[in-house]
Formats: C-alpha cells, structure tokens, sequence
C-alpha cells in the first residue's frame, strides 16, 4: 500500500499542468460550453415550433372534416325535409297524418359532434344556426302530428325554415370551409 501510494506522487510530480494555467485553454473550454448550451436552447426552440404547427396543422384538418360533414348532413336532411314537403303539398289529403307522413332527420354526425373535441371550435353562429334548424324542424313536424298547426301553415314554417337555411346558413358554413381549406393549403395540405 505504502509503494502504490508513493508510485502515484511520482507519477503526479511528472503530471504537465501547464494547460491549466493557460488562458486560451479556458477560453476555449467557456467557449465549447457556450455554443452547446445554445446550439440545444436552438433545437428544442425549433422542435417546439415544428410541434406547435403540426399540432395547428391536424387541429385545422380535424375541424375541416367535422365542419364538412356537418354540413353534408345537413344539406342532406334539408333534401329530406324538402321531399317531405312535396309529397305533402303534393297529396290529395292534404292533412298531416303521421302514419304515413313521419319525418326523421338523420342526426349521426349531430350527435357525434357531442363528443368531440373540436365541436367547440366551430363558429358558434353556425353550431347554432345548425341546432335552431334541426329543433325548429322537429317542433313543427309534431305540432303538425298532434294537429296544434295545419298541414299548410306547418309547410309554410317549414319553407321558410329551410329557405333561411339555405340563403344563409349554408354559404356561412360553405365561407368557413373555404377559409379552413386556405389554411390547410398555406400549409400545403389539400382536402377534399
């Protein structure tokens, strides 16, 4: 024990700390430190950028979608509505009977929409011009079930509802699909 510990004070009296007293050698070393701690401040910066516009990128393309079937279906219960209508208007009874005159409007994405995440990011004039409609709707249509209207003035609301829709609604709606396409295009997504 006592000749490996005198091997070592020979071995450090030969030691060149000459570096250590260098100026040029900190300098060096400082510096080394430096560009490391900005070169990983640089990177996790640009990861962070790239995580928040990809983040932005499937937020914007998510909406797209639910905003597109939204408006998919709802142009869809507008040609049920309206095919209702004409057999009615059409009908030689012309009295509401709901055996045989029952509407119902498909509401799959309605409800689906429930549940989602970016419900809440829909313009809220179109998210409730869209639940006016459907309740509007489906208040008419019992109201004429339970014979409170007749059939002709229950059309009438009914027209009128729909006339709204599609003069109003439906451009709103098709205006912020447009403006979400743009979007995702300045991105360089395309969706259909």
């Amino acid at each position: 024990m006592a000749e490996q510990k005198a091997r070592l004070r020979t071995r450090l009296k030969h030691v060149n700390n000459q570096d250590l007293l260098n100026t040029g050698f900190w300098i060096t070393n400082v510096c080394m430190i430096v560009a490391t701690i900005i070169g990983v401040f640089l990177a996790s910066n640009e990861g962070f950028r790239q995580a928040m516009t990809f983040d932005d990128i499937n937020t914007t393309e998510a909406n797209y979608y639910l905003r597109r079937s939204m408006l998919l279906e709802l142009e869809d219960n507008l040609v049920l509505v309206q095919h209702q209508v004409d057999i009615l208007q059409q009908a030689q009874y012309k009295r509401y009977d709901p055996s045989r005159d029952d509407l119902a409007l498909d509401h799959y994405v309605w409800k689906s929409m429930q549940y989602s995440a970016n419900t809440m990011e829909v313009p809220s004039h179109l998210l409730a011009g869209v639940r006016r409609y459907y309740r509007q709707i489906e208040r008419i249509w019992r109201k004429m079930a339970a014979h409170q209207i007749s059939t002709q003035q229950g059309l009438e609301q009914v027209i009128a509802a729909n006339n709204e829709v599609e003069q109003q609604l439906i451009p709103g709606i098709r205006a912020d699909l447009k403006q979400l396409r743009q979007d995702l295009a300045d991105y360089q997504v395309e969706v259909k």
